[in-house]
């Protein structure tokens, strides 16, 4: 759960897939806290190009909040990427 491991997995889905534009998330859903970090603390990526944009999330609620929070988080942090890229 670190911000540079987000970064590296979104460049690794990228490279190995062969793909213009990757996300990755990495974070702690719960219930229990993990590698030392709490409940809802979440890092998502997006890699396009030679760049990797990384945002650090605080989220709150249940795992299931949690996850559908940080999925809406990574898929505008990728549409806001595509629209930059294409704007």
């Amino acid at each position: 759960v670190h911000p540079d491991v987000a970064a590296a997995m979104a460049a690794g889905a990228r490279a190995r897939m062969g793909a213009a534009v990757s996300a990755a998330t990495t974070g702690v859903a719960g219930p229990d806290p993990s590698d030392g970090q709490p409940v809802g603390t979440v890092y998502i990526a997006v890699s396009a190009g030679r760049d990797s944009s990384v945002r650090a999330l605080t989220l709150t609620g249940d795992r299931h909040r949690i996850r559908v929070a940080t999925v809406g988080h990574a898929l505008r942090l990728l549409m806001g990427t595509l629209m930059e890229d294409n704007g």
